[in-house]
């Protein structure tokens, strides 16, 4: 790293999306979270409250307190039922994101 370069994050404005939006954005959804786990970590706790809207359209998953790099194992401050066995694994987010897609088709909450 340069002298004059400096490491962070950028805040920006975040929109909040309906349920019906995310439903509707479900490739989007999809992508960010292969994307995540293509990196090599697992978010944890994807619901449609982390899922915002960047000023730009984008989508982007917030709120990372339960997640984990993949393989490693769960910190003891995350709870039993967010990964099933106490490795960090890909397949408890994408069967978080089919169950919440599924149970708002079934009962129609994404098309209100």
């Amino acid at each position: 790293m340069e002298s004059d370069e400096t490491v962070g994050f950028r805040l920006e404005m975040l929109t909040f999306l309906p349920v019906s939006e995310v439903m509707q954005r479900s490739a989007e959804v999809r992508s960010a979270v292969r994307s995540l786990h293509e990196a090599g970590f697992c978010h944890g706790d994807l619901t449609p409250s982390n899922v915002m809207q960047r000023d730009d359209g984008g989508i982007v998953l917030i709120d990372f307190g339960y997640a984990g790099e993949t393989g490693k194992e769960v910190a003891q401050c995350i709870p039993d039922w967010v990964y099933r066995c106490r490795t960090v694994y890909p397949a408890a987010d994408e069967e978080r994101v089919e169950r919440f897609f599924f149970v708002c088709e079934y009962t129609k909450f994404g098309a209100r």
